[in-house]
């Protein structure tokens, strides 16, 4: 028998990043669906036609996608690992064959310590987790009135089930049932923000003098590692129609003329007339760009007295990395390379570009800093 390859993620770093907020398993765990054996569409179809309990779950929605891997030990137990995609969520489910009851309450006991018992759901249909409930699936007693044992927590993002039992074909089955938006990770093909802006940002400062320019600060946030220069002024004409000033947030302590270090970029206007504005403008970032980095697209209005009576919130942030793919921080072979932040509170109306300087220099025009 092959041995299996241990992944070398702690279970203590998987819940690490759950309480961070992260539930995309495979990303967290740097899993290649590619690399996994995928279910035929044919048999995905007939689990969706029988509902198969084993395989569906909780999950009412028809299963999409369906991936399996079989020659890698999670978490020094599990030696299977699933992923099953829907619509607008996943399930990622460990299992393991198992007849030691210890072990299995040594597991309940591990979900015990991570999730607070305020979140901890009742399922009528089955037994909670004992030693006493466990052992007559263990020795195979088929005249038990429930078909497994099984406990689950319940959150905002999230939910984790661990069970066990005939429902499970007798396999400690650990499943996270995380309520998500599919990302969309490929590569952009039309460009980038800078094909929407009508200049380049350092071609506003060239041949000014610090006399010239009408306002500029220096703060210094970390007198130990860095301060910021923060030059800001008017713009000679309404960017989009909306924005009318300018902050260029330069990484130095003092300014620099030709933009040869690095900077980020705020467009910013202090009252939206028209709140129309940011919708079209949302719109005009999703044809560009696709949805952000956590899965929102286009502003859904439930009401259009929000956008007539200013009240429209708006918030879509994209991060890319050096392929102008969305970034994910997980996969260590990426580089964060710049960052587009669209923001409306109240009145005010923003537009960051973080590291405007590497914007420039991955998928600017060929144009060097600073020329």
């Amino acid at each position: 028998m092959q041995e299996l390859k241990k992944h070398p993620a702690s279970f203590e770093y998987l819940m690490q990043q759950l309480d961070a907020g992260y539930v995309h398993l495979s990303q967290i765990l740097q899993a290649d669906l590619t690399e996994f054996d995928r279910v035929p569409y044919s048999v995905i179809q007939k689990m969706n036609e029988s509902r198969d309990p084993v395989h569906i779950s909780f999950i009412l929605e028809a299963l999409e996608e369906y991936y399996i891997q079989k020659d890698c030990l999670y978490f020094n137990f599990f030696d299977s690992f699933e992923v099953l995609q829907f619509a607008d969520r996943y399930t990622y489910r460990f299992g393991a064959y198992c007849s030691d009851v210890n072990t299995m309450m040594d597991w309940y006991e591990r979900l015990q310590h991570y999730f607070p018992s305020k979140n901890k759901g009742v399922c009528t249909e089955s037994y909670s987790f004992s030693p006493e409930h466990l052992l007559p699936f263990v020795v195979g007693d088929i005249d038990t009135p429930l078909d497994a044992v099984r406990e689950y927590w319940n959150f905002d993002t999230y939910t984790v089930m661990l069970e066990y039992g005939h429902h499970t074909e007798n396999e400690l089955q650990l499943s996270f049932f995380t309520f998500e938006p599919l990302l969309d990770y490929s590569i952009r093909q039309k460009g980038s923000i800078l094909d929407l802006l009508p200049f380049r940002v350092p071609t506003l400062l060239y041949g000014k003098t610090k006399g010239e320019l009408q306002s500029f600060t220096v703060k210094h946030l970390d007198p130990k590692e860095s301060t910021i220069t923060n030059i800001e002024f008017d713009l000679e004409a309404r960017l989009f129609e909306s924005f009318d000033k300018i902050n260029i947030l330069q990484h130095a302590d003092e300014v620099d003329i030709e933009c040869n270090t690095a900077f980020d970029v705020q467009f910013y206007a202090d009252k939206l007339h028209n709140c129309f504005q940011a919708w079209e403008f949302v719109d005009m970032l999703i044809h560009l760009y696709g949805s952000d980095s956590e899965g929102n697209g286009r502003l859904l209005i439930q009401d259009p007295a929000d956008i007539i009576e200013h009240q429209l919130l708006v918030y879509r942030h994209w991060k890319f990395n050096q392929h102008h793919g969305l970034y994910n921080e997980h996969d260590p072979k990426q580089k964060l390379v710049y960052e587009v932040i669209l923001e409306k509170e109240s009145g005010h109306f923003q537009l960051s570009i973080q590291n405007y300087h590497q914007l420039l220099e991955h998928f600017g025009d060929g144009i060097p800093i600073g020329k």
